[in-house]
């Protein structure tokens, strides 16, 4: 993602707030919940052979992957409530099995229950469990079972990410839920081996690579093909709503609540995307994009002098900022948050007319988004792929300094006859192709493909960097390598968002390298273009 406004203090949420940190309590609700979600995705499969899904509980395992996402604190009586309907859901769903069972005379499935410690609706019993869990997966000796655990419960969340998006805007995946479910219920499985885990997380990355491309052809359909457009980063004066997420329908009726009180919409983060689908372009309330990326949400948030709707799968650690005037979608409300209720976003709108809006408006530089797909093709078209030995991709940044300091001095060793396909910082030399298309990530994959079909990727290896370790990045890298990129370097990941043994354990087994510092990097880079 480009942003050429940037001042180069290096400033994130992450070392300044700590918001990158995973409390002890949280770790326990999370093995908790875990718990239950195994459970609920066994009996689903078994009842789903006999033609049968419970919707309730369809909706319960999304809504939980998506709340659990970020890993946001939960309040003791939202917890309360939680285990208590998983209590009453889980019984009601097994009753269901077993009574089908009986009446077709086959014997039922059944798993060993972990939660019956926990008594009903106890929220003590309930963290206590969890984090004698926690402990027991930390201090066994084979450490692959906890690591295990958590790639599974990753990799399930960003698939339902993206589903829960794709339900948003009107459509659905059976395939894609019952991939979540196989997830889960790899979970049950004692001892699993590093080959069926890595074809369960194979087939996972398949199916979250089918999402991607069926939620960029909606999205087409409804709003039109993305076009090249310049994103202003100016404000004006007046009342003000920031939208961060990634949902365009949430933004568009936000965009239409706006209208109606004269309130410009700035969008924040991911949404920067939007700025490129012609139906949200004929909003005039639609201002252009405020702040400094997602890894700077508390600066951007609390200098932002309006409303803020942050959308489902976004909320971080951010209570410091709670003002009366921050909205959320999300299943799990934070203290101080105020939640929209079915899709009335008239008291957001009624926040922002309350609040100082901007005074004056600030002339900033305007960033350009130049990807379509027709664009891509043509701008690749003209590529003479017999100058070049190899092809370095870099997938899109976190906007931080530190990203695009690193990739300045590495840029600048690479030799002429190596072609850089650039999605993250702009930089300027004779052998780049820079391409915005601000945090979608379809064209990295289109672009792969255009590539398969005018090289020999085994002559002119593909080398991707992925600087942004955030909810996709398990299932991003392993589609790259789908498609056939042999060496990827990661960036660094963020312990709130997947535990780092894990993120470890997950780099071992696939042979992805972690950048570290540009001359080793740069060494391992070269030694493996000429291997």
């Amino acid at each position: 993602m480009f942003h050429k406004y940037f001042e180069d203090y290096g400033y994130d949420s992450c070392t300044s707030r700590g918001v990158c940190s995973i409390s002890p309590r949280m770790a326990s609700i999370s093995e908790v919940v875990l718990l239950f979600l195994k459970e609920f995705a066994h009996y689903s499969l078994q009842l789903k052979q006999f033609g049968l899904e419970d919707t309730n509980v369809k909706n319960l395992i999304l809504n939980t992957l998506s709340a659990f996402v970020s890993n946001p604190e939960i309040p003791d009586n939202i917890f309360a409530k939680v285990i208590c309907t998983y209590t009453k859901e889980l019984e009601r769903i097994k009753n269901q099995y077993f009574s089908i069972c009986e009446k077709n005379n086959k014997n039922p499935e059944i798993i060993e229950s972990e939660i019956d410690a926990i008594k009903t609706c106890d929220v003590i019993s309930s963290i206590r469990l969890g984090e004698q869990k926690y402990l027991d997966k930390l201090n066994q000796k084979n450490k692959d079972a906890h690591t295990i655990s958590e790639l599974l419960f990753f990799t399930a969340k960003s698939i339902a990410i993206y589903l829960i998006e794709l339900n948003t805007l009107g459509e659905d995946s059976d395939r894609a839920f019952i991939t979540i479910l196989e997830i889960l219920d790899t979970l049950n499985i004692k001892n699993l081996q590093e080959e069926d885990l890595k074809s369960v997380l194979y087939n996972a990355a398949e199916e979250e690579f089918s999402l991607i491309n069926k939620l960029g052809e909606i999205k087409e359909k409804l709003y039109g093909t993305p076009v090249i457009t310049d994103v202003s980063f100016s404000t004006k004066s007046g009342k003000a709503i920031l939208v961060d997420g990634t949902n365009l329908k949430e933004l568009e009726n936000i965009l239409i609540c706006a209208d109606k009180m004269g309130i410009d919409v700035y969008t924040h983060g991911e949404l920067i995307s939007a700025h490129s689908y012609p139906k949200l372009r004929k909003y005039e309330q639609l201002k252009g994009h405020f702040g400094k990326g997602t890894g700077n949400s508390i600066l951007d948030f609390s200098t932002f002098p309006g409303a803020i709707f942050i959308g489902r799968h976004s909320i971080d650690n951010i209570d410091n900022l709670y003002r009366g005037r921050v909205f959320t979608s999300d299943i799990i409300v934070p203290s101080g948050v105020i939640k929209i209720e079915n899709d009335n976003y008239e008291p957001l709108c009624e926040a922002s007319i309350e609040a100082k809006g901007f005074k004056k408006g600030k002339l900033q530089d305007k960033v350009e988004l130049n990807y379509c797909k027709s664009n891509l093709d043509n701008v690749l078209g003209e590529v003479n792929f017999n100058n070049y030995e190899g092809i370095c991709l870099i997938t899109q940044g976190n906007d931080l300094y530190i990203d695009r300091n690193y990739f300045e001095k590495f840029i600048k060793l690479i030799p002429n006859d190596i072609l850089v396909i650039n999605f993250a910082t702009q930089f300027e030399q004779s052998n780049i192709i820079n391409i915005n298309a601000g945090y979608n990530i379809k064209p990295i994959f289109e672009t792969i493909s255009f590539l398969k079909e005018k090289i020999d990727i085994i002559e002119k290896p593909i080398i991707a960097f992925v600087p942004r370790c955030d909810k996709h990045i398990t299932n991003l890298i392993l589609n790259l390598k789908l498609l056939g990129v042999k060496k990827i370097f990661m960036g660094k990941c963020a312990a709130k968002n997947i535990n780092q043994l894990a993120i470890d354990e997950f780099c071992k087994i696939f042979d992805i390298t972690k950048y570290t510092n540009v001359k080793d990097d740069y060494k391992i880079f070269i030694d493996y273009l000429t291997l």
